[in-house]
């Protein structure tokens, strides 16, 4: 139960990751997975079994703002402005569909 009740807690933090991730996977890792990865330091020379170890068992096991911090920290600043940029055009076409229904 303090797993559902902390998912609740951190809702707009799983809205950031989850949009942070939904750019990385439209922009980045239709380039390459692995070079993306390979951008932190530790995994710059692993293999690709070891980067998804590392993802499965490391990343994914941190606590939400970090994973956040881990992503923010592997794109590059123009990747964070886009990434700011695409979270203004979410929030933009949810209002809009919010103004042409009623609820």
């Amino acid at each position: 139960m303090v797993e559902i009740e902390n998912f609740y807690e951190k809702t707009d933090l799983n809205w950031l990751l989850d949009d942070i991730f939904e750019y990385i996977s439209n922009n980045i890792f239709r380039i390459d997975y692995y070079e993306f990865w390979r951008r932190l330091y530790m995994l710059r020379n692993m293999p690709e079994t070891e980067i998804n170890g590392y993802v499965a068992n490391v990343f994914f096991q941190k606590e939400i703002e970090i994973q956040i911090n881990i992503l923010w920290g592997i794109l590059t600043p123009e990747e964070r402005g886009d990434v700011i940029y695409f979270g203004i055009e979410v929030i933009e076409t949810d209002s809009e569909l919010e103004d042409d229904h009623d609820f």
